[in-house]
């Protein structure tokens, strides 16, 4: 199941690698090692550490930081779409936006 995760990841880095590049790309860069870390402790399960903290605490850094990017990242676009709404309602553009 992880290397079809890792592969479905590494997929749409690929698709989508010229969008992503136009972006503000550290906070995914640190939600995909957060996620890493937390699937690393899930497999090793090192002794003298709780696993519940370490690993869930990965998990909401990995949360919190791909919120982020995609926060960042959808009102980027669309401050770039603001002020070119036709009468009609529609975007002009609204290719060009995303």
């Amino acid at each position: 199941m992880f290397a079809a995760y890792a592969a479905f990841v590494l997929f749409h880095l690929v698709c989508f690698r010229r969008l992503i590049l136009r972006t503000d790309y550290i906070l995914l860069a640190i939600a995909f090692a957060a996620f890493a870390l937390s699937v690393g402790l899930d497999l090793v399960n090192p002794a003298g550490i709780n696993p519940y903290l370490y690993e869930d605490s990965a998990k909401f850094v990995g949360i919190v930081s791909w919120l982020g990017y995609f926060f960042r990242a959808g009102s980027g676009a669309l401050s770039g779409a603001q002020g070119s709404v036709t009468r009609g309602g529609a975007l002009r553009g609204a290719s060009q936006a995303v």
